[in-house]
């Protein structure tokens, strides 16, 4: 244990680049109105899908300004089979890691959902990639050459253009 202990302290002291990121650029982020339900903003979404929850509930269950009960109740069955899926226990550890609620069910998504909305202020990222992951860039692909700030903020978020249409034969 002890040997664990010190290998584990000095990985902890490698810095990181996440090569491949969606997400919005902080600037942005401050000015949407975020809840529990802006997790499953990308793949965690598939997950309930897949899960059986009709894709055409998902705009109701994403948007903000919607009843946080009547759109847990949309998710809650799905959740339960989605949950183990290797993006919902992402999920799970997130809330776990960074709003101090150990899980997600009818019992804590209202008191998370606090915690998400209390938590979108300046520095989020900062606290999240470089405090809590260690992460000293994030390389966030764009599909223009010219970034916004919506898009990148040159600190956290570097622009990486997705040269896919250039190199694929079609």
């Amino acid at each position: 244990m002890e040997l664990y202990k010190r290998i584990k302290k000095e990985v902890d002291k490698i810095w990181l680049t996440d090569t491949h990121e969606h997400l919005v650029a902080e600037a942005r982020r401050l000015k949407d109105k975020v809840d529990f339900f802006s997790l499953f903003g990308h793949y965690a979404s598939t997950d309930l899908v897949s899960a059986g929850m009709p894709a055409d509930k998902m705009d109701f269950v994403r948007n903000p300004e919607g009843p946080l009960d009547e759109r847990w109740k949309i998710i809650e069955k799905h959740w339960e089979n989605a949950r183990t899926t290797s993006y919902g226990r992402v999920l799970i550890s997130a809330c776990r890691d960074l709003y101090g609620i150990a899980d997600i069910n009818a019992k804590t998504y209202a008191k998370l959902s606090a915690r998400i909305t209390a938590a979108n202020k300046p520095g989020f990222y900062k606290h999240v990639l470089r405090e809590k992951a260690g992460i000293s860039t994030s390389l966030k692909t764009v599909n223009t050459p010219k970034v916004n700030e919506n898009q990148a903020d040159g600190d956290m978020l570097l622009p990486v253009y997705l040269v896919d249409p250039w190199i694929k034969v079609r």
